[in-house]
This record gives C-alpha cells, structure tokens and sequence, in this order.
C-alpha cells in the first residue's frame, strides 16, 4: 500500500490527527462512554504503520525509533489506557471486572501491537471493530435497562449478527482469528432475545462453573 516513506509518513499525519480528535472529543466530553469501534479501528492503523515500517528499516524493530512514529505510538497508548479505564470505571457502568472479554480483548491486543506484527487487513479489520462495537453497545443496553427497572431485551438485531458472522465465515484463515472474536461473540450470543436479568444469571453460572 505505502510504496514510500514519505506517503507512510502521509497515514501517520492522518491517524495521529484523527487520535488528536479523540483528545480533543475525551476533553469537551469527559463523562462518555468508549467507543469501541473506533479504538480497534485506530488500533489496527497504527499497528499496520509499524508493520509497514519495518520495509524501510534495516533493523527489524528500528522503526519503533522514529520520531513521527514514536509519537503516534505514545498518544494512541495514551489514548487507550484512559478508554480503557473508562470502560472499567464504576461511574460508566459498562463492565464490573477486568476479565470482561471487550477489556481483555483490548488489553491483550494493545500488547501483541508492540511487536509490530500486522492485526490483519482491512476486511479484518471491519470484522472485529464491528464485534468489539455490538458487545460494547449490549453492555451500555444492560446499564441503560438496569438504571430504568425496566425487564426490555439487550439486543434483538439478529440480522446485524447473521451479517457478522457471514463476513467472519469469509476470511481467509478464518480458524486463526477466532481465538480473539470468540470471546466477543460468545457475549453478542447470549444478549440476543435475553433480559439484563437473565444475561447476568446465565454469566453468573458459568463464572461460578469456572470457579467449580
């Protein structure tokens, strides 16, 4: 894709200012909630400049040491430690323990990054940031439901799902990102034609069996 330094140097400027964006939206909006989507969406960009990086370098790694890149690389981890502790603050109620699967997902993830190994293209791309925003948006449902009293269901858009899955069903290697989405789409599953109440009995069984 990137057939010079200076046009890799063209996606750091777009992704660094769209980073810049998400700062700038943290700072208006301090009380918002993550959005899911968008963090593994940036996240696979700068993953892939690393990556595609590495074509220039005569050192593996010594990308890692360019300045432009070096900035990018810290503002976005910055951005995400605090979308992260957002997402497990007790003001969003969003998730309750850092075992969550959209928290670990995102945790394990930013730290594979490192490494500069490539998360995948854009298709792949496309795929997990549309599980990680489905599993966010039925956890915001669940919080939303809950603060009402009302008994709705979480997440009743089973075409969405279907259109996921068809897409997942598409990918080349399919059995290797499924380690990662499982636990995403496990979640999406369970919500589907499910109450809060009884998604969180279901949960609280199978922590409980795990625990056995």
């Amino acid at each position: 894709m990137y057939e010079t330094k200076d046009s890799l140097y063209e996606q750091i400027d777009i992704t660094q200012k769209r980073i810049n964006e998400v700062f700038d939206y943290i700072n208006s909006n301090p009380n918002s909630d993550p959005n899911a989507y968008e963090m593994n969406e940036l996240m696979f960009s700068v993953a892939e400049i690393g990556s595609k990086g590495r074509n220039f370098e005569s050192e593996p790694y010594s990308f890692l040491k360019d300045e432009k890149y070096s900035k990018l690389r810290g503002d976005f981890y910055a951005m995400m430690k605090y979308r992260l502790e957002q997402l497990n603050s007790p003001e969003t109620g969003l998730i309750s323990s850092r075992n969550d699967p959209l928290y670990k997902y995102f945790d394990e993830a930013t730290m594979r990054m490192s490494t500069l190994n490539s998360l995948g293209n854009k298709q792949v791309s496309d795929i997990f940031s549309k599980a990680c925003g489905i599993n966010l948006y039925i956890k915001q449902r669940i919080r939303d439901i809950q603060k009402t009293g009302n008994e709705e269901v979480i997440y009743d858009n089973k075409q969405e799902l279907i259109g996921l899955l068809d897409s997942i069903d598409k990918l080349d290697n399919k059995s290797y990102y499924m380690k990662d989405l499982k636990p995403l789409l496990d979640e999406i599953h369970l919500a589907i034609g499910k109450t809060p109440r009884e998604f969180n009995e279901i949960k609280q069984q199978e922590q409980q069996k795990n625990i056995e």
